[in-house]
């Protein structure tokens, strides 16, 4: 799981950076191995797509290193290292399992609720879009103060 050290790298050399000693989500160039399904999705005004071929894309390091075991041809050019931190969730996952098995009715739903709804908290986007029409002289007021998407 990435931790809160992250720091910006990039590579200026042919070879790109070095994907075995990454952690973290990486512009990459990928020129697949032909299988017949891609492993590296990209999302187009079409829809999802698999390419085969020559693509750029950012991607998460895990899974350019699994593509590159695949036999891809991976070129990292850029991105956000993070250190890596493992078993964050242990004690809350045991703690609350505990208490799942010795509790009974409401109690046990509520504790099982914790467990089953963790990682799907981080998921949520707080940011929601909200779409109004505006007279054109509050225009200027809202591009200044809000992120506007046409």
């Amino acid at each position: 799981m990435p931790s809160t050290d992250c720091y910006f790298i990039e590579s200026f050399t042919e070879q790109g950076l070095d994907l075995d000693n990454l952690f973290g989500i990486f512009q990459a160039e990928v020129i697949t191995n032909n299988l017949y399904l891609g492993l590296l999705p990209i999302k187009t005004k079409l829809g999802l797509i698999l390419p085969n071929g020559t693509s750029e894309g950012t991607r998460t390091s895990v899974e350019l290193q699994y593509s590159k075991k695949q036999g891809y041809n991976i070129k990292v050019l850029k991105g956000y290292q993070f250190n890596k931190v493992e078993n964050v969730f242990d004690n809350y996952v045991n703690e609350l399992s505990l208490q799942k098995d010795q509790l009974k009715g409401s109690q046990r739903q509520i504790v099982k609720s914790l467990l089953n709804n963790l990682l799907g908290g981080f998921a949520i986007n707080f940011v929601k879009p909200i779409t109004q029409i505006v007279k054109n002289k509050e225009r200027l007021n809202y591009i200044i103060l809000y992120y506007i998407i046409f």
